[in-house]
């Protein structure tokens, strides 16, 4: 998880943890212009590090059995499916042939155990989010934000829409709906708000929904399962309550 620096992220609590077996944060913060492509960069990298599993299994095949064979090819059918219920069962199945043949001598049983010790943490496909506000989303990041959209990564972004750059003292944001009263704009913004759904749109391959946190939980979380179980980009623009709302006034 990546989570950009500003009013809304500011306001998370970020886990202070690490993938098991891995150098990897659960959560990470970036700078608020690049958020977007330092985020693009772990389902590469990961993508890149399960390769190796791919070859462990070249490296053994030869000397496994049907059944064991059968369970590698799902594995590796399944294995960049963002759908849970598709791709966690057959690494699971994975991850028990492998131990099956830790005690083992020989190529398979060398195989496994490398498995085991370097690569245990690479069977599952991880989820990646990208959080941020509506300042970066639609102002300081947007050419980021368009860049990975614009590309067929399994990754996610959560816009917190909270229509302004609260922290900083009630600037408005491209977010914020005409009329509303803030910063350079004392009587009232001139223009409405940019819709980010519909520039998201223009790729087709982006997942796109809009939420609010407050009034819709049970449709906030529907949208998060879908967005993660997708495969490719998810966009989620979702309404939350500034922390300086006494600061600015909606007409």
């Amino acid at each position: 998880m990546t989570v950009t620096p500003g009013c809304a992220a500011s306001q998370l609590e970020l886990p202070s943890t690490f993938h098991a077996g891995t150098a990897q944060s659960v959560a990470a913060l970036s700078t608020v212009t690049g958020s977007a492509a330092f985020a693009l960069g772990v389902p590469v990298s990961l993508r890149h590090s399960r390769a190796g599993i791919m070859e462990q299994i070249a490296k053994m095949r030869a000397e496994l059995s049907a059944a064991d064979e059968a369970v590698c090819d799902r594995w590796l059918e399944t294995r960049m499916d963002s759908r849970r219920e598709i791709s966690d069962p057959n690494g699971e199945a994975l991850k028990r042939m492998v131990e099956k043949h830790l005690t083992e001598e020989g190529l398979v049983g060398d195989t496994c155990r490398f498995i085991r010790e370097n690569l245990w943490d690479l069977v599952f496909l991880k989820s990646e989010w990208v959080i941020g506000g509506d300042g970066w989303a639609g102002d300081s990041g947007v050419g980021s934000l368009l860049r990975i959209l614009s590309m067929n990564e399994n990754i996610n972004i959560l816009v917190l829409n909270n229509r302004c750059f609260a922290q900083t003292g009630g600037q408005l944001s491209k977010a914020s709906p005409k009329g509303m009263q803030g910063g350079f704009y004392a009587r009232g913004k001139r223009f409405p708000a940019m819709d980010l759904q519909a520039i998201a749109r223009v790729f087709p391959q982006v997942y796109t929904a809009s939420v609010n946190i407050l009034t819709d939980p049970a449709g906030t979380q529907r949208a998060i399962r879908e967005a993660a179980a997708y495969n490719g980009p998810a966009l989620i623009v979702a309404e939350v309550p500034c922390a300086n709302a006494g600061e600015i006034t909606a007409l």
